[in-house]
Protein backbone atom coordinates (compact mmCIF):
# COMPACT_ATOMS: atom_id res chain seq x y z
CA UNK A 1 0.00 0.00 0.00
CA UNK A 2 1.30 3.43 -0.88
CA UNK A 3 1.49 6.52 1.30
CA UNK A 4 -0.44 9.09 -0.70
CA UNK A 5 -2.64 10.48 2.06
CA UNK A 6 -5.02 12.50 -0.10
CA UNK A 7 -5.66 9.68 -2.58
CA UNK A 8 -6.09 7.19 0.27
CA UNK A 9 -8.71 9.40 1.90
CA UNK A 10 -10.50 9.89 -1.41
CA UNK A 11 -10.50 6.14 -1.99
CA UNK A 12 -12.04 5.50 1.43
CA UNK A 13 -14.73 8.09 0.80
CA UNK A 14 -15.99 6.31 -2.32
CA UNK A 15 -15.56 2.72 -1.13
CA UNK A 16 -18.63 0.51 -1.16
CA UNK A 17 -17.18 -2.19 1.10
CA UNK A 18 -17.46 -3.11 4.77
CA UNK A 19 -14.03 -4.60 5.53
CA UNK A 20 -10.57 -3.93 4.09
CA UNK A 21 -7.55 -6.14 4.79
CA UNK A 22 -4.36 -4.16 4.25
CA UNK A 23 -0.76 -5.30 4.03
CA UNK A 24 2.23 -2.96 4.50
CA UNK A 25 0.08 -0.04 5.69
CA UNK A 26 1.46 3.30 6.85
CA UNK A 27 2.41 3.37 10.51
CA UNK A 28 -0.47 3.00 12.94
CA UNK A 29 -0.45 6.64 14.03
CA UNK A 30 -0.47 7.73 10.38
CA UNK A 31 -3.41 5.43 9.65
CA UNK A 32 -5.38 6.83 12.57
CA UNK A 33 -4.62 10.37 11.47
CA UNK A 34 -5.77 9.64 7.91
CA UNK A 35 -8.97 8.09 9.20
CA UNK A 36 -9.68 10.98 11.56
CA UNK A 37 -9.14 13.48 8.75
CA UNK A 38 -11.22 11.56 6.19
CA UNK A 39 -14.54 13.00 5.10
CA UNK A 40 -16.67 10.14 6.39
CA UNK A 41 -14.81 9.19 9.58
CA UNK A 42 -16.76 5.95 9.80
CA UNK A 43 -13.86 3.49 9.78
CA UNK A 44 -12.39 1.55 12.71
CA UNK A 45 -8.75 0.39 12.60
CA UNK A 46 -7.27 -2.86 13.91
CA UNK A 47 -3.50 -3.28 13.71
CA UNK A 48 -0.95 -5.80 14.94
CA UNK A 49 2.11 -5.31 17.08
CA UNK A 50 4.06 -2.16 16.23
CA UNK A 51 5.67 -1.73 13.78
CA UNK A 52 2.72 -3.48 12.14
CA UNK A 53 2.88 -4.86 8.60
CA UNK A 54 -0.85 -5.55 8.42
CA UNK A 55 -4.11 -3.87 9.34
CA UNK A 56 -7.86 -4.27 9.01
CA UNK A 57 -10.32 -1.46 8.41
CA UNK A 58 -13.98 -1.97 9.29
CA UNK A 59 -17.05 0.18 9.04
CA UNK A 60 -17.97 1.41 12.50
CA UNK A 61 -21.46 -0.06 12.28
CA UNK A 62 -19.94 -3.57 12.16
CA UNK A 63 -19.70 -5.35 15.49
CA UNK A 64 -16.29 -6.94 15.82
CA UNK A 65 -13.76 -8.18 18.36
CA UNK A 66 -10.01 -7.97 17.92
CA UNK A 67 -8.50 -11.46 18.28
CA UNK A 68 -6.66 -11.96 21.53
CA UNK A 69 -3.07 -13.07 21.09
CA UNK A 70 -2.65 -11.68 17.58
CA UNK A 71 -1.37 -8.37 18.88
CA UNK A 72 1.95 -10.16 19.49
CA UNK A 73 2.28 -11.02 15.80
CA UNK A 74 3.66 -7.95 14.06
CA UNK A 75 2.87 -9.30 10.59
CA UNK A 76 -0.74 -10.31 11.28
CA UNK A 77 -4.01 -8.70 12.32
CA UNK A 78 -7.32 -10.37 12.98
CA UNK A 79 -10.92 -9.72 13.94
CA UNK A 80 -14.00 -11.80 14.70
CA UNK A 81 -17.23 -10.56 13.15
CA UNK A 82 -20.52 -11.91 14.46
CA UNK A 83 -22.86 -12.80 11.61
CA UNK A 84 -26.44 -12.96 12.77
CA UNK A 85 -25.44 -12.60 16.41
CA UNK A 86 -24.59 -16.27 16.86
CA UNK A 87 -21.22 -17.48 18.08
CA UNK A 88 -21.26 -20.44 15.69
CA UNK A 89 -21.61 -18.07 12.72
CA UNK A 90 -18.72 -15.83 13.71
CA UNK A 91 -16.38 -15.17 10.79
CA UNK A 92 -12.71 -14.60 11.49
CA UNK A 93 -10.80 -12.32 9.12
CA UNK A 94 -7.00 -12.38 9.10
CA UNK A 95 -4.71 -9.97 7.29
CA UNK A 96 -1.07 -10.99 6.97
CA UNK A 97 2.22 -9.97 5.44
CA UNK A 98 4.96 -12.55 4.76
CA UNK A 99 8.23 -10.66 4.30
CA UNK A 100 10.78 -11.99 1.83
CA UNK A 101 13.73 -9.88 2.96
CA UNK A 102 15.34 -12.76 4.83
CA UNK A 103 14.34 -11.33 8.20
CA UNK A 104 12.26 -14.44 8.90
CA UNK A 105 11.41 -17.60 6.98
CA UNK A 106 7.95 -18.47 5.69
CA UNK A 107 7.67 -21.09 8.42
CA UNK A 108 8.45 -18.48 11.06
CA UNK A 109 5.93 -16.07 9.55
CA UNK A 110 3.19 -18.70 9.77
CA UNK A 111 4.22 -19.86 13.22
CA UNK A 112 1.59 -18.88 15.75
CA UNK A 113 -1.11 -18.29 13.13
CA UNK A 114 -2.35 -21.89 12.98
CA UNK A 115 -3.95 -21.70 16.42
CA UNK A 116 -6.08 -18.77 15.21
CA UNK A 117 -7.23 -20.67 12.12
CA UNK A 118 -7.85 -24.28 13.11
CA UNK A 119 -11.51 -25.21 13.55
CA UNK A 120 -12.88 -21.77 12.70
CA UNK A 121 -14.74 -20.01 9.90
CA UNK A 122 -11.81 -18.06 8.52
CA UNK A 123 -11.06 -15.70 5.67
CA UNK A 124 -7.30 -15.20 5.34
CA UNK A 125 -5.81 -12.51 3.09
CA UNK A 126 -2.05 -12.14 2.80
CA UNK A 127 0.75 -10.64 0.76
CA UNK A 128 2.74 -13.86 0.60
CA UNK A 129 5.73 -12.77 -1.47
CA UNK A 130 5.60 -16.37 -2.69
CA UNK A 131 5.04 -18.03 -6.04
CA UNK A 132 2.90 -21.06 -6.77
CA UNK A 133 1.13 -22.36 -9.87
CA UNK A 134 -1.99 -22.81 -7.75
CA UNK A 135 -2.54 -19.04 -7.56
CA UNK A 136 -0.86 -17.89 -10.79
CA UNK A 137 1.89 -18.77 -13.26
CA UNK A 138 5.21 -17.77 -11.65
CA UNK A 139 7.94 -15.96 -13.58
CA UNK A 140 11.03 -17.88 -14.58
CA UNK A 141 13.54 -18.63 -11.84
CA UNK A 142 12.80 -17.60 -8.29
CA UNK A 143 13.55 -20.86 -6.49
CA UNK A 144 13.38 -18.98 -3.17
CA UNK A 145 9.89 -17.64 -3.90
CA UNK A 146 8.76 -21.03 -5.22
CA UNK A 147 9.86 -22.78 -2.04
CA UNK A 148 7.98 -20.20 0.01
CA UNK A 149 4.88 -20.87 -2.08
CA UNK A 150 5.19 -24.60 -1.47
CA UNK A 151 5.48 -24.05 2.29
CA UNK A 152 2.41 -21.78 2.31
CA UNK A 153 0.36 -24.23 0.23
CA UNK A 154 1.26 -27.16 2.48
CA UNK A 155 0.45 -25.12 5.58
CA UNK A 156 -2.96 -24.12 4.24
CA UNK A 157 -3.75 -27.67 3.12
CA UNK A 158 -2.94 -28.97 6.59
CA UNK A 159 -5.52 -26.58 8.02
CA UNK A 160 -8.20 -27.49 5.43
CA UNK A 161 -8.13 -24.01 3.96
CA UNK A 162 -9.42 -23.52 0.42
CA UNK A 163 -7.63 -21.29 -2.08
CA UNK A 164 -9.90 -18.63 -3.60
CA UNK A 165 -7.43 -17.21 -6.14
CA UNK A 166 -8.17 -17.64 -9.82
CA UNK A 167 -4.83 -18.70 -11.38
CA UNK A 168 -5.93 -17.15 -14.68
CA UNK A 169 -6.50 -13.74 -13.10
CA UNK A 170 -4.22 -10.76 -13.82
CA UNK A 171 -1.06 -10.52 -11.66
CA UNK A 172 -1.69 -8.98 -8.27
CA UNK A 173 1.68 -7.19 -8.16
CA UNK A 174 3.30 -4.76 -10.60
CA UNK A 175 6.73 -3.43 -9.75
CA UNK A 176 7.58 0.19 -10.43
CA UNK A 177 10.81 -1.13 -11.93
CA UNK A 178 11.23 -2.85 -15.29
CA UNK A 179 13.60 -5.44 -16.73
CA UNK A 180 16.59 -4.59 -18.93
CA UNK A 181 14.25 -4.98 -21.89
CA UNK A 182 11.79 -2.50 -20.34
CA UNK A 183 9.31 -5.30 -19.69
CA UNK A 184 7.00 -5.00 -16.72
CA UNK A 185 7.84 -7.04 -13.62
CA UNK A 186 4.65 -8.71 -12.41
CA UNK A 187 3.70 -11.69 -10.27
CA UNK A 188 0.86 -13.34 -8.38
CA UNK A 189 1.78 -13.02 -4.72
CA UNK A 190 -1.42 -11.91 -2.97
CA UNK A 191 -3.29 -14.97 -1.75
CA UNK A 192 -6.75 -15.51 -0.28
CA UNK A 193 -7.77 -18.63 1.63
CA UNK A 194 -10.96 -19.53 3.44
CA UNK A 195 -12.35 -22.39 5.48
CA UNK A 196 -14.72 -24.85 3.84
CA UNK A 197 -17.74 -23.35 5.58
CA UNK A 198 -17.22 -20.08 3.69
CA UNK A 199 -16.78 -21.59 0.23
CA UNK A 200 -20.57 -21.86 -0.12
CA UNK A 201 -20.89 -18.15 0.60
CA UNK A 202 -18.44 -16.96 -2.06
CA UNK A 203 -20.03 -14.85 -4.79
CA UNK A 204 -16.86 -13.71 -6.50
CA UNK A 205 -13.13 -13.10 -6.09
CA UNK A 206 -11.62 -10.60 -8.50
CA UNK A 207 -8.37 -8.70 -9.09
CA UNK A 208 -9.24 -5.07 -9.90
CA UNK A 209 -6.46 -2.78 -11.09
CA UNK A 210 -9.02 -0.01 -11.76
CA UNK A 211 -10.06 0.22 -8.12
CA UNK A 212 -9.16 3.47 -6.31
CA UNK A 213 -6.95 1.62 -3.81
CA UNK A 214 -4.93 0.17 -6.70
CA UNK A 215 -3.95 3.72 -7.66
CA UNK A 216 -1.85 4.16 -4.52
CA UNK A 217 -0.07 0.82 -4.47
CA UNK A 218 1.99 -1.54 -6.57
CA UNK A 219 -0.55 -4.23 -5.59
CA UNK A 220 -4.01 -4.57 -7.06
CA UNK A 221 -7.12 -4.36 -4.93
CA UNK A 222 -8.73 -7.76 -4.61
CA UNK A 223 -12.50 -7.62 -4.29
CA UNK A 224 -14.17 -10.45 -2.44
CA UNK A 225 -17.93 -10.75 -1.97
CA UNK A 226 -19.47 -13.22 0.47
CA UNK A 227 -23.18 -13.89 0.71
CA UNK A 228 -24.98 -13.74 4.04
CA UNK A 229 -26.88 -16.85 2.98
CA UNK A 230 -24.90 -19.97 2.00
CA UNK A 231 -25.71 -21.61 -1.29
CA UNK A 232 -27.38 -24.99 -1.19
CA UNK A 233 -24.93 -27.89 -1.03
CA UNK A 234 -24.53 -29.83 -4.25
CA UNK A 235 -25.94 -33.30 -3.62
CA UNK A 236 -25.06 -35.88 -6.29
CA UNK A 237 -28.00 -37.91 -7.57
CA UNK A 238 -26.48 -41.11 -6.21
CA UNK A 239 -26.20 -39.78 -2.64
CA UNK A 240 -27.64 -42.26 -0.13
CA UNK A 241 -28.78 -44.54 -2.95
CA UNK A 242 -26.70 -47.54 -1.93
CA UNK A 243 -23.67 -49.28 -3.41
CA UNK A 244 -23.32 -49.10 -7.20
CA UNK A 245 -21.90 -52.17 -8.97
CA UNK A 246 -19.86 -50.48 -11.70
CA UNK A 247 -18.52 -53.75 -13.12
CA UNK A 248 -21.99 -55.17 -13.63
CA UNK A 249 -23.17 -51.90 -15.14
CA UNK A 250 -20.31 -51.88 -17.66
CA UNK A 251 -21.09 -55.47 -18.63
CA UNK A 252 -24.82 -54.79 -19.04
CA UNK A 253 -24.25 -51.62 -21.06
CA UNK A 254 -21.77 -53.35 -23.34
CA UNK A 255 -24.27 -56.11 -24.04
CA UNK A 256 -27.12 -53.69 -24.61
CA UNK A 257 -25.30 -51.43 -27.04
CA UNK A 258 -24.05 -54.39 -29.03
CA UNK A 259 -27.71 -54.96 -29.97
CA UNK A 260 -28.20 -51.46 -31.44
CA UNK A 261 -24.89 -51.05 -33.25
CA UNK A 262 -26.48 -52.25 -36.46
CA UNK A 263 -28.78 -49.22 -36.60
CA UNK A 264 -27.84 -46.71 -39.28
CA UNK A 265 -28.46 -43.50 -37.36
CA UNK A 266 -27.64 -41.33 -40.39
CA UNK A 267 -30.69 -42.74 -42.16
CA UNK A 268 -33.13 -42.10 -39.33
CA UNK A 269 -35.73 -39.36 -39.42
CA UNK A 270 -35.85 -36.87 -36.54
CA UNK A 271 -38.83 -38.53 -34.90
CA UNK A 272 -37.00 -41.85 -35.07
CA UNK A 273 -33.91 -40.30 -33.48
CA UNK A 274 -36.05 -38.99 -30.62
CA UNK A 275 -37.63 -42.42 -30.16
CA UNK A 276 -34.26 -44.20 -30.07
CA UNK A 277 -32.89 -41.59 -27.64
CA UNK A 278 -35.81 -42.07 -25.27
CA UNK A 279 -35.44 -45.83 -25.48
CA UNK A 280 -31.71 -45.70 -24.72
CA UNK A 281 -32.23 -43.24 -21.82
CA UNK A 282 -34.95 -45.41 -20.33
CA UNK A 283 -32.83 -48.53 -20.65
CA UNK A 284 -29.83 -46.83 -18.99
CA UNK A 285 -32.02 -45.65 -16.11
CA UNK A 286 -33.25 -49.19 -15.54
CA UNK A 287 -29.70 -50.54 -15.71
CA UNK A 288 -28.56 -48.04 -13.08
CA UNK A 289 -31.35 -49.11 -10.73
CA UNK A 290 -30.66 -52.80 -11.40
CA UNK A 291 -26.95 -52.39 -10.66
CA UNK A 292 -27.48 -50.47 -7.42
CA UNK A 293 -27.53 -52.36 -4.18
CA UNK A 294 -29.88 -50.64 -1.71
CA UNK A 295 -28.31 -49.19 1.43
CA UNK A 296 -28.14 -51.53 4.35
CA UNK A 297 -30.70 -50.99 7.09
CA UNK A 298 -29.45 -52.00 10.53
CA UNK A 299 -31.41 -54.90 11.86
CA UNK A 300 -33.63 -54.14 14.81
CA UNK A 301 -33.42 -55.90 18.13
CA UNK A 302 -35.44 -59.13 18.32
CA UNK A 303 -38.59 -59.18 20.41
CA UNK A 304 -36.94 -61.23 23.16
CA UNK A 305 -34.04 -58.75 23.64
CA UNK A 306 -34.04 -57.10 27.06
CA UNK A 307 -31.97 -54.55 28.92
CA UNK A 308 -30.60 -57.33 31.13
CA UNK A 309 -29.24 -59.12 28.09
CA UNK A 310 -27.77 -55.86 26.81
CA UNK A 311 -25.92 -55.36 30.10
CA UNK A 312 -24.58 -58.91 29.92
CA UNK A 313 -23.43 -58.27 26.35
CA UNK A 314 -21.43 -55.26 27.57
CA UNK A 315 -19.64 -57.41 30.13
CA UNK A 316 -18.45 -60.01 27.64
Amino acid sequence: MGKSSAVFQQALACMDVDVIAIQEPPRAHSCRRLLSESATQDWALVVGKSPSRSAILLRKHISYTAIEGMSNLSDWSGVDIACGGKAETTTRILSGYCPSDGRITMEQCLDGVSQHVRGRRVLLCCDSNAWNNAWGSPPDGGSYQRRRGYVLEEWATGLDLHLLNDPDSPPTFRSHRTTLNNAAITSHIDVTFCSEALTRRLIHWRVNWDHPLSMISDHAAILLVLSAIPSAPVVPPWHNKGFFDADRFAEEVSGYFSDIREIDFSALHWDQVESVTETVSGKLKKLVEACRRPPRIPAGKPAWWTRELASLDDRV
